[in-house]
């Protein structure tokens, strides 16, 4: 058992808790003030009833190394990158967006919603205008029937699109 004589400042409550929550020091700075171990700190602070602080709350205001912001940069930057990422598909997306901001794919949007008139395929409601009750422009979904993915070839033709309002586009992707 060690000696009381040896960490008289460990055994003081009130210094101990100064130390932690007043100073904000952590129990590696206070166990090396003392030049004993952290796993002592924290047994004083369980027998005196300090609670911890938080992970987040202690690294408040203690500053990083430029080399340690640059690692957690790096880190952060690559870390959902391609095949890291969990909508990875095969490296498909990039395709299917690129079509998105076709000329050719603006005018199909155009002659599918010619083609059902600028009313919902599924419920009919009339997307033309302006909402009553808002004011804003009513917004038709331009649907493809058979996945860009799968059928890249039938991207802009006519018979593969399908005009829906809001909540019928959201029930076909559900």
């Amino acid at each position: 058992m060690e000696k009381l004589t040896r960490l008289p400042q460990l055994r003081d409550k009130d210094w101990l808790f100064e130390q932690y929550w007043i100073k904000k020091r952590s129990m590696r700075e206070i166990s090396h003030e003392l030049k004993c171990a952290e796993s002592r700190v924290y047994v004083f602070m369980d027998k005196f009833g300090i609670s911890r602080r938080e992970i987040g709350e202690s690294l408040i205001g203690k500053k990083k190394s430029m080399e340690h912001r640059m690692n957690l940069s790096d880190a952060a930057r690559n870390r959902w990158r391609g095949k890291n990422n969990p909508n990875w598909k095969g490296g498909f997306g990039r395709k299917t967006i690129q079509v998105r901001f076709n000329y050719d794919y603006e005018i199909w949007r155009g002659q599918i919603k010619r083609k059902y008139n600028f009313h919902c395929a599924n419920c009919g409601k009339d997307l033309s205008g302006k909402c009553k009750c808002c004011g804003q422009p009513r917004f038709g979904y331009v649907h493809h029937i058979k996945s860009v993915e799968d059928f890249p070839e039938l991207v802009v033709d006519i018979n593969n699109g399908i005009l829906y309002c809001y909540s019928c586009h959201r029930d076909k992707h559900n």
